[in-house]
């Protein structure tokens, strides 16, 4: 079974978003182990620190990374729900036992993190909170999954 990490940089603050999360988390736990890690936002002072602050957050979220890296971000590939099926598909077929999905702070991520990821996607070219970026990831992980397995959730 293939395991799948959420890594979003930003503190979980709103319980709601968490029972939408773990709804989806539950449902994926079907075809694979699914976890989620918080990582705490680097505090600056001004906007001169920014570069600094993603650095930072960079170092934090590639050690939590491990296997296929999927960074998201606005400037990367957008891909239809089907063809994320496929990919994902494609990623476990070549076996990568563990998928690490990175989610940067209010700042995005670090061109460190963007070089080092084996797939920067992206769900749109607007910008997210890293928690509905969390709900809209985990349920597009879950229709992916539907997907490969012909159930009726996709339409």
């Amino acid at each position: 079974m293939v395991k799948i990490k959420i890594i979003a940089t930003g503190l979980e603050k709103n319980k709601n978003i968490k029972l939408i999360t773990d709804e989806y988390y539950k449902r994926i736990s079907r075809w694979a182990q699914i976890s989620e890690e918080f990582l705490p936002e680097v505090l600056i002072k001004n906007d001169g620190e920014i570069a600094s602050k993603k650095q930072k957050e960079a170092k934090m979220q590639l050690e939590k990374a491990e296997g296929y890296i999927v960074a998201m971000d606005r400037i990367g590939t957008m891909l239809s729900s089907e063809d994320f099926a496929k990919k994902l598909n494609s990623i476990m077929a070549n076996n990568s036992s563990t998928i690490s999905f990175i989610i940067g702070g209010s700042n995005g991520l670090d061109k460190s993190v963007l070089e080092k990821a084996n797939l920067v996607l992206s769900f749109g070219k607007i910008t997210y909170p890293h928690e509905i970026m969390r709900i809209v990831l985990s349920e597009q992980i879950y229709r992916a999954f539907t997907i490969l397995n012909n159930i009726a959730y996709h339409k």
